[in-house]
């Protein structure tokens, strides 16, 4: 059934906080078949974009960003936002904000690592404090 109010919506991926990237990178790519599609960052922080073979994705954090909080251990192994694929990004946004939700990241274009897709993003906190990302790759 489709979405009525947001055209397009479907899950798109939902981030994963590693306690070690390349473990949980290896776990996912070679032991259940995941397919790399893109990966960036540096050393302070790398993603890596994990496909499930359906278009289900899994966003892989390493560990290491200065942006996590302090209890990041805690953290580890825990889904941290969800990411829903939409037509339009801005309206989804503006929906979403309509709806009750609190901003975190206006709509932008970004770029998946060097020579990586564009996409168009917007992050929103739900209200129970969840984030929730709006996702667009043209």
């Amino acid at each position: 059934m489709a979405n009525q109010l947001i055209p397009g919506a479907h899950l798109h991926h939902i981030a994963l906080r590693a306690l070690d990237f390349e473990r949980s990178k290896e776990f996912y790519v070679k032991g259940l078949g995941f397919t790399p599609i893109a990966q960036w960052g540096n050393e302070a922080r790398t993603i890596c974009m994990l496909e499930a073979g359906d278009g289900g994705r899994i966003e892989l954090f390493s560990n290491s960003s200065g942006s996590l909080p302090e209890n990041y251990e805690q953290c580890a192994g825990s889904f941290f936002h969800l990411a829903i694929g939409v037509e339009d990004v801005d309206a989804a946004y503006e929906k979403a904000l309509s709806a009750g939700a609190r901003s975190k990241i206006a709509p932008k274009n970004s770029e998946l690592g060097e020579n990586g897709p564009i996409v168009r993003l917007a992050f929103v906190y739900g209200p129970s404090g969840e984030q929730i990302e709006f996702f667009s790759q043209k």
